[in-house]
């Protein structure tokens, strides 16, 4: 058995080189345990180099708060953690490509098992040098949309359609680096634009908007007991089945934060609100995940969810918090009363 903190040997880990990935493990000391053989390619340092050294000696920025942070809490177990090449300007590990040029990378960093108990991190390096370059031409592209708009103010008609395609554009490109690396849909941060957003529309439009926020039930016992690997699959699979319920293209979900999600419904009601919140809820019950820990009743993975809806008004001053904290009062009560339920603010539990 191979003690913690221990280097593993590289053949342990043979399959490793035939990915088109970048991967390396970290012990809890955060030596060396596997660098495949794209990691060679990519920095030019074969295994024996590297292998049971401490990689802060090597790459001494992986020692910043930046890094250190984040590597620790997957160390200790916590959600992966991603280093993306347009949030982070520094790479984790400085690779070079055929040019001498550095390439971009998009880093995941998640937590495995190791060996005698505990945990190691499991980083894995993509190459996004190619798609930072189309995202590059992507906004050069929107800046000339936006060029041939201020030069065509007189064509009114042809004005709105080339803004659109420009506004369309611009979200593409938000898009890109506003997705949630675990599940796939939407992050907080594009939950927030788009709140904003639909909240300005509504007022403009004099339309309602319903919001959905719902959290797995008791899923903190789930990854205490069945491990974090198998947590994230579940937000996975609750995120996936929670998209495929949403019918209207306007229809929005992100991942609001750990174990919670958000739908945001614009010019929908109550009513059609309280219609999408009870699919949600029985969708994620016919997943039937086994979770004989919940406190919810059942021994599967189920939701509580809390729906709110407002008609917000151009001059009344209310912000688009006004509707999340409703929502969240809302779920907050679905969790009182037992969870597994669908509860609307201001109101009494729903059909549960």
């Amino acid at each position: 058995m191979i003690e913690e903190g221990a280097a593993r040997p590289a053949d342990g880990f043979g399959l490793l080189d035939h990915i088109p990935i970048g991967v390396f493990i970290l012990d809890r000391a955060y030596k060396v345990v596997c660098w495949n053989r794209q990691m060679m390619e990519w920095t030019g340092t074969p295994p024996a180099d590297v292998v049971g050294e401490d990689l802060r000696t090597i790459y001494p920025h992986l020692k910043s708060p930046m890094y250190r942070i984040r590597i620790e809490e997957v160390l200790e177990g916590g959600l992966p953690t991603i280093f993306s090449a347009q949030l982070h300007k520094g790479a984790v590990i400085p690779m070079m490509d055929e040019a001498g040029q550095p390439r971009a990378q998009h880093v995941t960093v998640r937590p495995i098992p190791a060996p005698g108990g505990g945990r190691w991190a499991l980083f894995a390096v993509q190459d996004v040098t190619d798609l930072v370059g189309r995202i590059r031409d992507v906004r050069a592209m929107h800046t000339r949309a936006l060029t041939e708009i201020e030069e065509r103010k007189k064509a009114e008609s042809a004005l709105r359609v080339e803004k659109e395609k420009a506004e369309k554009l611009a979200e593409q490109l938000r898009f890109l680096s506003h997705r949630d690396g675990l599940t796939g849909v939407a992050n907080r941060r594009y939950f927030d634009e788009t709140l904003e957003r639909e909240w300005r529309r509504s007022q403009r439009e004099d339309e309602p908007i319903s919001m959905i926020l719902f959290d797995l039930d008791s899923f903190k016992a789930y990854n205490d007991n069945y491990g974090h690997m198998e947590g994230d699959e579940c937000l996975r699979k609750v995120g996936t089945t929670a998209g495929g319920h949403l019918m209207r293209p306007t229809d929005f979900l992100a991942r609001y934060g750990g174990e919670e999600f958000v739908v945001v419904l614009p010019g929908s009601d109550e009513e059609g609100a309280l219609t999408v919140a009870k699919r949600l809820r029985e969708a994620v019950e016919e997943l039937a995940i086994p979770h004989f820990f919940s406190l919810a009743g059942l021994d599967v993975v189920t939701i509580s969810v809390g729906v709110a809806t407002a008609r917000p008004k151009a001059d009344d001053g209310s912000q688009p918090g006004s509707l999340t904290g409703a929502a969240d009062a809302a779920l907050y009560e679905a969790k009182r009363q037992g969870r597994n339920r669908v509860v609307a603010a201001r109101s009494h539990p729903v059909e549960s």
